[in-house]
């Protein structure tokens, strides 16, 4: 630790020369882990942050001589000087761009990758560089400062790079750093300078706005300085004397020690609000069915490195070129023939298909999560019997209905006392009653075995909603004549008025007339009709024969016998629910509707 901090402090030269003194025959190293990114997670992957953290460090002295006096490089020798893992830090900063978020669209393809930084835009800006677009060019025109040195110094002084999309200086000297010569103000104007500011490893930087002819970095007069101590964004105001302007960033102290720079920005000072802002895109594609990337529609910043492209995957670029190849987990895949590289584990469930065909060749509905079975990432409805269902995938190739999702809803239902005996106030009750149980009977949402979403599963494994409504409230008709075309109809009759209601039996039902007979001995003293009879009858309207096998009564409301019919509906009833649509009253005249056929 002591040779690193040296080496931070008093520079390279001075640790090596210690190095020899004190460590001869041996070399040194410096050893470091370094966290280079992890993933962003929500539900999916979001993104990643590239991190570039400094886990632990060690420095290395490997001897030159063993024991016998022979060279050797052998580990055995290898001698542990320090072990410095990462130290807290009083000041912690947030470097903007280092998180990379993936816009994707249904199916994971990664369309456009973004970071966490936004560039600001104004109509007057006089110089702008972000490093990343190659706006102001690759450096955006900052070259090395090595001020406080003559110009007969030979050596490496200051160096600049882009560096993930950032501008790194690394500097030696004392005042080494970078510049920007700007020749576009107007002398007696006042200007803004903005920037970010990553002091790096210095301990401060001096950031200056000088006035020079641009014939030396080394001279001209001071418009405006600041020192930083610490990162962040930062401005800089100055009013112009010449034309020609350098915005210098300088650090104070000796020692090679780094510092980055980002969105540079010079505009009059007069502009208080930027017109817009700009995304930082790092990527953006788009893509053929299969994957490969469209020829002149894909972007990729310089020096960027993302690798996460169709359906989300990492692309493997080292054989088969940029694109051409991702890493599903399981197989590789050829986005350019739309084939794995290798057989389907699996491919005794998928006999019917090539065990190299990449989601049963439906590219646009279908995706493989990691090269071992298709899944659904697009729903596909169809119009089965005028209603959309949601259709299966899979085994039947987009035939058979996974999902039914059906409303029921019943228009002009009426209520008639075809007995004359009930008053306004029990008709009004039934009326109501009616209503009741068919909502509550024929909507899946209140069947206690359905899921939370209201699906009940049948026989076949499909999974149904029915949703029972109706368009208005059920009404009282007083008399034949206000029963008309269309309505659905339920009446109060005797049991030995009408033809099928004799006996026990206490109603009967004539679908292709839409009406329903109920017993007026079924009503309670609130007039209400036992449980279930109203909703026997219904499921006859709706298109559902009795069942009469005794064996499966106990989970049918449409069996035949009151005594042994189950409470609500059976998945296999709901499926078969008014699955032909609604129907109506049939007239046999011009002006009224048959409610009394012949026994």
């Amino acid at each position: 630790m002591y040779f690193i901090q040296i080496k931070t402090y008093f520079g390279q030269s001075t640790h090596d020369q210690l190095v020899d003194e004190f460590l001869p025959n041996s070399n040194l190293y410096l050893d470091k882990l370094v966290l280079n990114e992890w993933h962003i997670y929500g539900s999916s992957r979001l993104g990643i942050y590239k991190a570039n953290v400094l886990v632990a460090s060690k420095e290395v002295r490997i001897n030159t001589t063993s024991p016998n006096g022979q060279n050797s490089t052998t580990s055995d020798y290898n001698t542990l000087l320090t072990d410095a893992p990462i130290l807290a830090f009083d000041t912690y900063s947030q470097t903007r761009g280092a998180k990379n978020y993936e816009l994707s669209n249904h199916l994971g393809n990664v369309l456009v990758v973004i970071t966490d930084k936004k560039y600001n835009c104004i109509n007057n800006e006089v110089y702008g560089a972000d490093f990343k677009i190659g706006k102001g060019g690759f450096t955006g025109g900052w070259s090395e400062q090595n001020s406080g040195w003559s110009t007969t110094f030979t050596g490496p002084y200051s160096s600049v790079i882009k560096d993930n999309g950032r501008l790194k200086t690394t500097a030696t000297v004392t005042y080494g750093g970078n510049r920007n010569v700007v020749n576009t103000f107007n002398i007696g104007e006042s200007y803004t300078f903005t920037f970010d500011l990553d002091i790096g490893t210095t301990s401060g930087i001096y950031v200056n706005a000088r006035a020079t002819n641009g014939s030396s970095p080394y001279t001209g007069t001071n418009l405006a300085q600041i020192y930083v101590t610490a990162s962040g964004t930062y401005t800089l105001t100055f009013t112009a004397t010449t034309a020609t302007t350098q915005l210098l960033f300088e650090k104070g102290t000796y020692g090679t020690s780094y510092f980055y720079i980002d969105n540079a920005r010079v505009a009059e000072t007069d502009v208080t609000t930027y017109n817009y802002y700009v995304a930082d895109v790092v990527t953006a594609n788009d893509y053929s069915p299969f994957g490969a990337p469209l020829a002149g529609r894909s972007y990729t910043a310089p020096n960027s490195d993302y690798r996460f492209a169709f359906n989300g995957k990492e692309k493997d670029n080292e054989v088969n070129g940029e694109g051409n190849a991702y890493d599903f987990g399981a197989r590789i895949y050829d986005p350019r023939l739309g084939r794995w590289l290798s057989v389907d584990p699996l491919q005794e469930k998928y006999v019917s298909f090539s065990p190299y065909n990449y989601s049963i060749n439906s590219p646009i509905m279908l995706g493989d999560p990691d090269g071992n079975k298709v899944v659904v990432k697009t729903t596909k409805y169809k119009m089965v019997n005028g209603e959309k269902v949601k259709l299966g995938l899979i085994k039947s190739l987009f035939l058979k209905a996974d999902i039914i999702d059906r409303s029921v809803i019943i228009h002009n239902a009426k209520v008639i006392d075809l007995t004359g005996k009930q008053s306004k106030e029990e008709m009004d009750e039934f009326a109501k009653s009616v209503q009741k149980e068919i909502i509550d009977k024929w909507s899946t949402c209140n069947d206690p075995n359905s899921d939370e979403e209201g699906f009940v599963t049948n026989s076949k494994k499909q999974k149904i909603r029915v949703t029972t409504t109706f368009a208005q409230d059920v009404t009282v008709a007083n008399s034949e004549t206000d029963i008309k075309t269309g309505d659905n109809v339920f009446a109060l009759v005797y049991n030995n008025d009408y033809r099928n209601i004799n006996g026990s039996a206490a109603g009967t039902a004539r679908p292709s007339k839409q009406i329903a007979y109920i017993s007026i001995s079924s009503l309670n003293s609130d007039g209400v009709p036992e449980e279930t009879l109203v909703a026997h009858e219904t499921g006859h309207l709706g298109g559902l024969p009795d069942s009469k096998n005794k064996d499966d009564m106990i989970d049918k409301i449409m069996y035949n016998q009151p005594d042994g019919r189950a409470n609500r509906p059976h998945p296999n009833e709901y499926t078969k629910f008014y699955r032909n649509g609604m129907g109506g009253v049939v007239r046999t005249g011009d002006n009224a509707v048959d409610l009394k056929p012949s026994r």
